[in-house]
């Protein structure tokens, strides 16, 4: 693989996750060596957080993840939510 980026962002459904809710073991592989080469992999989904566990299972180590169509930010090693920006409800019907 040559020189590593410092950072990868993937989304998730269609790209790292199957049809099936599965990911390859080749693809979990290649996460884990980029992470050991240092690179931060970082998991990309409009999905909630607690959908990542699903996903979690599948990898070698749990990677931190932007989730929520990008309104949360979550850290797998400390289970817990770094940011959160939901939007607001309207305040009056339209």
């Amino acid at each position: 693989m040559g020189d590593s980026p410092r950072l990868v962002a993937t989304d998730l459904d269609g790209t790292l996750v199957r049809q099936d809710r599965s990911v390859s073991a080749r693809t979990a592989g290649v996460l884990a060596r980029l992470a050991a080469r240092g690179t931060t992999v970082v998991l990309v989904t409009g999905r909630p957080v607690r959908w990542l566990s699903q996903v979690y299972d599948q990898l070698e180590t749990p990677l931190p993840a932007v989730c929520a169509n990008g309104a949360v930010v979550y850290d797998p090693d400390a289970d817990r939510i770094l940011r959160a920006d939901p939007l607001a409800p309207s305040c009056s019907p339209r």
